[in-house]
């Protein structure tokens, strides 16, 4: 089965940690490829000036357009209305047959019980989670072994 790392986010910018995440995810958990879906209207960001979705959307293209194993999907641009990573995994698992890995850094991951419909989520999301400070690695696990306590698939 084709495996695919999902990097959701508003991309406002992208950056170059994004795509050496996105890399790491790759050869990590061998993926066959790592598909960037930026936001359309962010929740997490209703009180934020964001920038235009289509030219996050355009940014995130020009970013990615020289790897192969990236992709960018415009799902949550052309949705109307607030955008929820919960709805975005249902829609992706319900219109392809492939196994998914949604990648998260550690402070995503430390809130993500929070999100909406976070319980749908971590019931039926695979979660790759990243470290980005070394200083937070014993938080993180314990955060994941909360989480798979609860029977949640999350790995590090």
């Amino acid at each position: 089965m084709i495996k695919v790392g999902i990097m959701g986010g508003t991309f406002d910018p992208i950056h170059i940690g994004h795509l050496i995440l996105a890399m790491e995810a790759i050869n990590y958990k061998n993926l066959d490829e790592v598909w960037f879906i930026p936001t359309g209207n962010p929740n997490f960001k209703q009180d934020k000036n964001v920038t235009d979705k289509q030219k996050r959307f355009e940014m995130v293209k020009i970013a990615t357009q020289d790897n192969k194993k990236f992709n960018v999907c415009d799902y949550e641009i052309n949705k109307n209305g607030v955008t929820y990573s919960w709805e975005t995994m249902k829609y992706l698992r319900e219109n392809y047959d492939y196994d998914f890995y949604f990648i998260m850094g550690e402070d995503s991951l430390m809130s993500v019980e929070t999100w909406e419909n976070a319980e749908d989520f971590l019931k039926n999301t695979k979660i790759l989670a990243c470290i980005r400070r070394q200083e937070e690695m014993s938080k993180l696990d314990i955060k994941i072994d909360d989480l798979k306590s609860k029977g949640y698939f999350v790995e590090k």
